[in-house]
């Protein structure tokens, strides 16, 4: 069946009719998982949150944690219970539709369906998970209890690179920033100042938000014959690779890739997918560096020359569009362009430091 992502369910067993639910309405790590009568209460409800690979994380409304099985059982009989998000295969489930209007709830780490212990029609009787056997205690129907707003921005173009139209131009320091593609992180994988249950019930998706624009790294009017030292700075800080990091447990490595974490790996296709950036292919951290060169204008006429390297930033917002951090910057040396005048120009460069990029 197709999974809404801007609504809460309810999980209704077909033999009992009763829905799943959190023993005691508890908040707590831990709390088993039953079912109950449903009362359209808040610790009924479910999201479900889309994962890389056709899985699901299924959360909880009213405590913002999520159904796994009691500790990464493989067992038949595991009870099912609630807890913080970390990322595993115990964590994760495979929706499969079951019979008409039915599914079955696989998890991904025992391979067994969520059902009712004992086939119980009874409120409180425990949920867990078991072999998968086709009778009714084992199936499910979503039904849809809740809906809300899904955050979204606007995209635009980024703009050309400056270029000149004369010797005597003084082309523009930045460009304007430009949201260029954004991407929605589930709550349960954000690092915020707001507990489990107020990032559930007030912000159940972030918007990251990949904004763009060039920046004149370095600028100079050559005389015929005449060299010059460039010393520009790219990369990432060390405060800005922490701090995302932190926040939604991605870094940014040398090629400009993103590298995931556990808490965030099993999006890791569709967020790079949306914000148009590559999968990292090194471990190797991106840091704030120096590059140092000599440019030489062999010409006997004036060159007029800018350098501008394109700047993105990374920014975390929640629903109601107020941030989570400053934003995550990056500057990529292969991204940099060049502007002359005459557009014709050559200019002979020589790196400094055996051409390469020095540690600033």
């Amino acid at each position: 069946m197709d999974i809404t992502k801007n609504e809460f369910y309810k999980l209704v067993n077909k033999n009992s009719g009763k829905v799943a639910d959190v023993s005691w309405k508890s908040t707590d790590d831990s709390a088993a998982l039953e079912q109950y009568t449903w009362s359209d209460e808040d610790f009924q409800k479910w999201l479900l949150i889309a994962l890389d690979g056709g899985y699901y994380a299924l959360a909880n409304k009213n405590s913002g944690l999520v159904a796994d099985v009691s500790w990464k059982s493989k067992d038949d009989s595991a009870a099912l219970e609630q807890y913080t998000w970390s990322g595993e295969d115990f964590q994760q489930w495979i929706v499969q539709d079951a019979e008409e209007g039915y599914v079955s709830l696989w998890n991904k780490n025992s391979g067994k369906v969520a059902d009712v212990s004992w086939k119980s029609k009874d409120d409180s009787a425990a949920l867990e998970q078991y072999t998968w056997s086709d009778e009714d205690f084992q199936k499910w129907s979503l039904v849809e209890v809740e809906s809300f707003d899904l955050p979204s921005v606007e995209i635009s173009t980024l703009p050309p690179v400056p270029q000149y139209t004369s010797l005597n131009d003084n082309l523009p320091d930045v460009t304007d920033s430009v949201i260029t593609a954004y991407t929605l992180i589930p709550c349960i994988m954000v690092n915020d100042s707001w507990n489990s249950i107020d990032k559930m019930k007030n912000s159940p998706y972030y918007v990251l938000q990949k904004s763009q624009y060039w920046k004149k790294l370095d600028s100079h009017t050559f005389a015929p014959n005449i060299s010059y030292t460039s010393d520009t700075t790219y990369g990432m800080t060390n405060t800005d690779q922490e701090s995302m990091t932190n926040t939604i447990s991605i870094s940014v490595t040398v090629d400009a890739g993103f590298s995931f974490k556990t808490l965030s790996s099993s999006i890791s296709t569709t967020v790079t997918d949306e914000l148009q950036v590559s999968r990292s292919t090194t471990t190797e951290l991106m840091t704030e560096q120096e590059n140092k060169e000599t440019i030489e204008n062999n010409n006997d006429y004036e060159i007029a020359w800018s350098l501008y390297a394109l700047v993105t930033e990374y920014e975390l917002n929640r629903a109601d569009g107020t941030s989570v951090a400053p934003s995550w910057t990056v500057i990529n040396k292969n991204d940099e362009r060049e502007s002359y005048y005459p557009l014709e120009s050559k200019l002979q460069k020589n790196s400094l430091e055996g051409g390469s990029l020095q540690n600033k």
